[in-house]
């Protein structure tokens, strides 16, 4: 531990419904004032992951909307 040096992790597996592919973004050492994995790295994995979908040819599933979602 270095008091003020970060590690950002964003972690998840595509897709979703049938997963094939796990990725793994880590910084080390993030440099700027956000410093949380879902801020920075999450865009980086949503980089990674469009293009192995895109390469793969698996579909982009489409966005839910607010009556797809359960109520509580």
């Amino acid at each position: 531990y270095v008091k003020g040096k970060y590690t950002s992790l964003f972690a998840g597996f595509i897709p979703a419904d049938d997963p094939q592919y796990v990725i793994l973004v880590v910084l080390d050492e993030v440099g700027t004032k956000e410093y949380y994995g879902g801020r920075t790295a999450g865009p980086i994995f949503k980089e990674i992951a469009e293009g192995i979908l895109r390469l793969k040819g698996i579909p982009p599933k489409p966005e839910s909307t607010e009556s797809d979602k359960t109520q509580n």
